[in-house]
C-alpha cells in the first residue's frame, strides 16, 4: 500500500454533522490493514468497523460511564487485541457510574495479554474496569497499573485491586512508584 492516511485529531465539535455510520464507512474504505491505533477521543454509538489486525491500542479516554463503553466497544471491534494502553485523563464531572456486564469480547478471551493503566486514581469506574479486565482476561500475563494518588490511597486501591477475581491464573500485576508509561508501543 502506497498511501497512507493520518488523523491527527477529531474534536467531537468537528464530528457533530457526521453520523457514526459515515464516519465508519470513510475507515471502512480508507484503511485496510490496522495494526497501531491511538485514539484521544471517540464516538458512542456502535463499532466503526473490525480491525481484525489491530494489534496495540492506545486510548486516553475520561473515566466516566460513556468513556468506559466506548472502550469496551473499541475491544469488541478488536478481536486480535494483544496490548492495551489506557492513560485516563481529568474529568470534571462524573456521570453515571458504570458497572461491568456480561460482555462477549474475543480479543479478553484469547488474545489480550498486556494491559498498561496510567493516571488511575483509584475512581469507582476505574476500579470496575480493571476488575472487568481480570475477571475477563484469560490469557492475561502482565498489568501494569500506575497510580496517581498519595501512598495511603495507593495502598488501598492495591489491596482491593490484588483481591478482584482473575480469569488468568498467570497474570501479574503491577504498581510501579512513578506515573510513567512504559511506553507499549
Amino acid at each position: 500500500m502506497d498511501e497512507g492516511y493520518l488523523v491527527t485529531s477529531m474534536q467531537r465539535e468537528n464530528l457533530k454533522s457526521y453520523l457514526a455510520d459515515e464516519v465508519s464507512k470513510i475507515i471502512q474504505d480508507k484503511v485496510e490493514a490496522v495494526e497501531e491505533c491511538k485514539l484521544s477521543q471517540t464516538l458512542q454509538r456502535g463499532c466503526f468497523s473490525i480491525f481484525y489486525n489491530l494489534k496495540n491500542l492506545k486510548l486516553m479516554p475520561g473515566v466516566d460511564k460513556c468513556h468506559i463503553q466506548v472502550i469496551i466497544i473499541l475491544l469488541k471491534c478488536s478481536p486480535n487485541l494483544e496490548a492495551l494502553l489506557i492513560e485516563f485523563v481529568e474529568m470534571s464531572e462524573w456521570e453515571n457510574y458504570w458497572k461491568s456486564q456480561d460482555e462477549d469480547v474475543t480479543c479478553l478471551a484469547y488474545h489480550l495479554k498486556t494491559v498498561e493503566i496510567s493516571n488511575c486514581e483509584g475512581q469507582e469506574n476505574e476500579l470496575e474496569f480493571v476488575k472487568f479486565l481480570l475477571k475477563n482476561g484469560r490469557v492475561l500475563e502482565k498489568m501494569t497499573i500506575f497510580l496517581s494518588t498519595d501512598l495511603e490511597e495507593q495502598m488501598k486501591i492495591t489491596q482491593k485491586v490484588l483481591a478482584f477475581p482473575k480469569a488468568s491464573s498467570s497474570v501479574a500485576i503491577s504498581f510501579p512508584k512513578d506515573n510513567k508509561t512504559t511506553s507499549l508501543f
